[in-house]
């Protein structure tokens, strides 16, 4: 029988890839990293990294991205809003579909 806690649920962290069109690499670029430095100046403690899929294809016409977000306190329903009011003004057809996951620490 598992014991009961009191604890808090430990802190979530988010994780979301997509696919970028190789033309669009620069311009993609350049439009995450300026999300992501407004999202750690509206939440103090967040980490935001943007990342690339190593054993892509050389000659295909895509990348696969992943931006990886966490904080202290994990990422939470409040943060993954103030992400998509952020992911709502980029150009559209800019990057792929986005697919998110979370994943917390194993207790």
């Amino acid at each position: 029988m598992p014991e009961p806690t009191d604890s808090a649920p430990p802190p979530r962290s988010l994780y979301v890839y997509y696919r970028v069109p190789v033309l669009a690499q620069v311009e993609a670029k350049a439009a995450i990293e300026a999300m992501q430095m407004a999202l750690r100046e509206s939440v103090v403690g967040l980490v935001a990294n943007l990342m690339q899929r190593v054993d892509t294809p050389k000659h295909g016409n895509e990348v696969t991205w992943m931006e990886i977000y966490a904080h202290p306190h994990g990422i939470s329903p409040s943060h993954e809003a103030l992400l998509a009011e952020h992911l709502a003004r980029l150009p559209c057809g800019l990057i792929g579909e986005r697919h998110a996951e979370v994943f917390a620490p194993l207790l």
